[in-house]
């Protein structure tokens, strides 16, 4: 009464051939290595570069903490630690870890003649007393 219905066997399924078990799997392969060549690579890379830039720094660089803090670099107190002067007579003790970019030396001279000039003749240039204006107020 229970079990009216009858069970059938059902035929063997045939194993599956490599061949479709490789292509099962291919695309999973080419996502990796579309990662691996696209964001782990030029991560690693990247990594590299700041680690080397941090050990090259000496006394009197100046740098870009990761926190958006500029200094100069006044002591290297150990392997790992320094003195960075954010102000006259204002030091902080900071981790090597924490050095976002070395900053160059040219950058905020406040010098004019990077200011850029008008390429066509069509433009009209402007006076050198808007220019001071607008660059006194950055």
């Amino acid at each position: 009464m229970f079990f009216d219905t009858v069970a059938y066997a059902q035929e063997a399924v045939p194993a599956a051939s490599k061949a479709s078990l490789f292509s099962s799997f291919l695309p999973l392969i080419l996502i990796f290595f579309v990662f691996y060549f696209f964001i782990i690579r030029p991560q690693q890379k990247r990594q590299k570069t700041l680690v080397a830039m941090i050990d090259a720094l000496k006394a009197g660089d100046e740098v870009l903490t990761t926190s958006g803090i500029y200094g100069t670099i006044s002591s290297i107190v150990d392997t790992n630690t320094f003195l960075l002067e954010i102000a006259p007579n204002v030091k902080v003790k900071m981790a090597k870890g924490s050095i976002g970019s070395k900053v160059n030396q040219d950058i905020g001279t406040g010098d004019q003649s990077t200011i850029a000039t008008p390429k066509s003749s069509k433009e009209k240039e402007k006076p050198s007393s808007v220019i001071s204006k607008k660059s006194s107020k950055l």
